[in-house]
């Protein structure tokens, strides 16, 4: 599984900016935290933790002239997992009538998978 995502961030500016993130209002210190990288505007993550970097980001890009914030990018995660094999009885319905069928789905402990969408 590809466990990283990274977050696009660029600016122009004379002075040329410096970049940081924050996520949830908080700044990113990429020193404090192996699993954060920032190249350039970039800002990268490996060894996703489903309870640590779920969120809002945010690129904070300033120089002497001023400062400008990018719009929020929210990541969230989603979790796959197999049902279990159950035989049920057979259920017998005539055309146009409902039915439902009662399934337990899986804890959230499987294959994970990322979305990460802009408000």
């Amino acid at each position: 599984m590809d466990n990283k995502v990274a977050f696009n961030c660029e600016a122009k500016g004379n002075p040329p900016p410096y970049y940081r993130w924050k996520l949830n209002g908080t700044v990113i210190d990429p020193g404090m935290d192996y699993r954060y990288s920032l190249v350039g505007g970039h800002l990268h993550i490996s060894n996703l933790n489903k309870d640590q970097d779920v969120g809002t980001f945010q690129c904070v890009a300033s120089n002497t002239v001023g400062t400008i914030v990018s719009k929020e990018a929210v990541l969230q995660f989603a979790y796959l997992e197999h049902f279990k094999m159950q035989t049920r009885s057979t259920v017998s319905v005539r055309e146009g009538q409902g039915v439902v069928l009662l399934c337990g789905p899986p804890p959230h402990s499987g294959g994970m998978k990322m979305f990460i969408k802009e408000p």
